[in-house]
């Protein structure tokens, strides 16, 4: 996340960037960069569901050396399991959100 922020410091446009970490797919794992989209008034993109509880952190971000630069939020995300031929199972997944300190347009 730190590389494609330095590049897109230079691309002259605002944007919006962060990683979201599911804790039960890691196929949902991902980082995006949101910008201004001239067909749509949704720039900064506001996740109004965020929480500052995100309890325990996974080993792997705890390991991180300047993990205090980050700041971390979650929400949950709820979903149906697919695989479910009887009745759909409702699954909720906490989704951590990680953006840096200093990113200009936090969600």
């Amino acid at each position: 996340m730190n590389e494609l922020d330095a590049e897109l410091q230079t691309w002259g446009h605002p944007y919006q960037l962060w990683i979201e970490l599911s804790r039960q797919d890691a196929g949902m794992d991902a980082v995006f960069v949101h910008s201004n989209n001239p067909n749509d008034d949704n720039f900064p993109h506001t996740v109004l569901s965020l929480s500052n509880s995100v309890g325990p952190l996974p080993d792997y971000l705890e390991s991180i050396d300047d993990l205090k630069n980050y700041q971390i939020h979650s929400y949950e995300r709820k979903d149906y399991d697919a695989f479910d031929d009887d009745i759909p199972e409702e699954v909720i997944d906490q989704v951590l959100v990680i953006q840096r300190l200093d990113c200009r347009f936090p969600l």
